[in-house]
């Protein structure tokens, strides 16, 4: 095998991992049940997939398919717990293969996410922009209705030039995605552009920040750096394509 082909299978391991990861996080937070049988399609699909059948005849291999689904339906719990042992496993495997070509993998991603962050105009789009690749991997707070009513009251009275309001309607949602908007700030740098659309700055992903980022992250959690690397690529990779 090739360089290039051993390249190509950690990206396929890696595209894996964050797929376990994407699954089991949505079982967790789901309460809708028709989005949760979707996950757990998602989920005995990938255990069917993962697995070398070529030994088997078709009825075998339903049966085989059949048996996942039973353990995978089993409960929401179970569910998620065979999801997240499936990314550990995976993780694990493909580790030491990680590590020898992180630094290709991180710059393929960072290429990828900044052909996306070029469309943006301001500071503020960039960071919407940067947020998405961050998606499962930065978990932002809660924000109950009270906590959101709260701080839409600040926000009102600021905005009335008032020291305090009696009513407001905050959205927790808005709020959830203003505080990952923050952090997916300071992920970006300002670069100089050359009169494109009159603009005199564009945004661009400092890699070393991010790169630092996910190896923290992964150490803070007691998870291999593998796995929040995996979701960066996965994310990096799939919403360029929809741009294409």
């Amino acid at each position: 095998m090739t360089e290039q082909e051993q390249f190509s299978e950690l990206e396929k391991k890696l595209l894996g991992i964050a797929n376990y990861q994407e699954v089991s996080d949505g079982i967790k937070e789901s309460k809708d049940a028709g989005l949760r049988d979707l996950l757990y399609t998602n989920l005995v699909n990938e255990f069917f997939g993962d697995m070398d059948l070529s030994q088997f005849s078709d009825e075998e291999k339903r049966e085989k398919y059949a048996e996942i689904q039973e353990n995978v339906y089993h409960s929401p719990e179970n569910a998620f717990r065979l999801a997240r042992e499936g990314m550990v496993t995976r993780a694990k495997a493909a580790e030491k293969e990680y590590n020898a070509n992180k630094k290709e993998i991180m710059s393929k991603a960072a290429n990828k996410i900044n052909d996306v962050l070029k469309n943006a105009e301001t500071k503020a789009q960039a960071a919407d922009i940067m947020a998405l690749y961050l998606k499962n991997i930065v978990k932002t707070q809660d924000v109950d209705q009270n906590k959101a009513d709260s701080i839409a009251k600040q926000e009102l009275a600021g905005m009335m030039g008032v020291n305090s309001v009696f009513y407001a309607h905050g959205n927790s949602e808005r709020y959830k995605i203003m505080a990952l908007r923050a952090i997916a700030s300071q992920y970006l740098d300002e670069v100089k552009l050359e009169n494109k659309n009159n603009q005199k700055v564009g945004y661009k992903l400092n890699e070393n920040k991010i790169s630092k980022f996910i190896s923290d992250l992964a150490k803070e959690n007691g998870m291999p750096e593998i796995i929040p690397a995996s979701t960066l690529y996965s994310n990096a990779m799939r919403i360029k394509l929809k741009e294409e």
